[in-house]
C-alpha cells in the first residue's frame, strides 16, 4: 500500500524510510523547543534572568522569534514538486542546528527541571514535564543507537 502511494513522489522505499527518520527528528526538535520555551517562561516568572537570556539568545541565534525558520521552510515548500529531497535534507539540517544549539545550553539542571515542574503544578497544568523529558531522553538514546548501528553496518 505504501509503495503505490509513493510512486512519483519518492524514488524507493529506502528514501521513504530516510524521510520518516527526518520527520522523527523533527518531532524530537519540536519537543526540545517546547521544553526550552517552558523553561524560558519559568525563568522569567522566577526572575532567573541569566537562564532566561541564555535561552532567549539561543532562540534568537536560530531566528525563532522573527519567523525566519518558517520563512525558510515555506520558501522550500513552494518548490516541493522539484525538490522534495532537498526540502527533507534542509529540514533535517535545521532540526540538527536547533538541537545542537539547545544542547549547548548548560542551564538544564535538576533545579531547573524542579522549578519547571513546580510552576506547572501551581497553575494546574495537565502537561506532564516528566513525560516530555523522558521523551527527549528516549529519542536521544534512539539517535545514538541508530548512529552506532550505521557505523557497524
Amino acid at each position: 500500500m505504501i509503495e503505490c502511494c509513493t510512486v512519483g513522489i519518492t524514488p524507493n522505499k529506502e528514501v521513504l524510510n530516510e524521510y520518516v527518520e527526518i520527520i522523527k527528528d523533527e518531532i524530537h526538535t519540536y519537543n526540545l523547543i517546547l521544553f526550552n520555551s517552558l523553561n524560558m517562561i519559568v525563568s522569567l516568572v522566577e526572575n532567573d534572568m541569566i537562564t532566561f537570556y541564555e535561552i532567549y539568545e539561543m532562540f534568537d541565534t536560530i531566528n525563532m522569534f522573527d519567523s525566519k525558520h518558517e520563512k525558510d521552510i515555506s520558501q522550500k515548500l513552494t518548490n516541493i514538486g522539484d525538490g522534495l529531497e532537498s526540502l527533507m535534507y534542509e529540514i533535517r539540517d535545521m532540526g540538527n542546528q536547533i538541537s545542537d544549539s539547545i544542547d549547548e545550553l548548560s542551564y538544564v539542571t535538576e533545579q531547573s527541571n524542579e522549578q519547571l515542574s513546580n510552576q506547572l503544578s501551581e497553575i494546574d497544568s495537565t502537561l506532564k514535564v516528566g513525560n516530555l523529558i523522558n521523551t527527549i531522553n528516549t529519542y536521544q538514546n534512539y539517535k545514538i543507537n541508530r548512529n552506532i548501528k550505521n557505523l557497524r553496518g
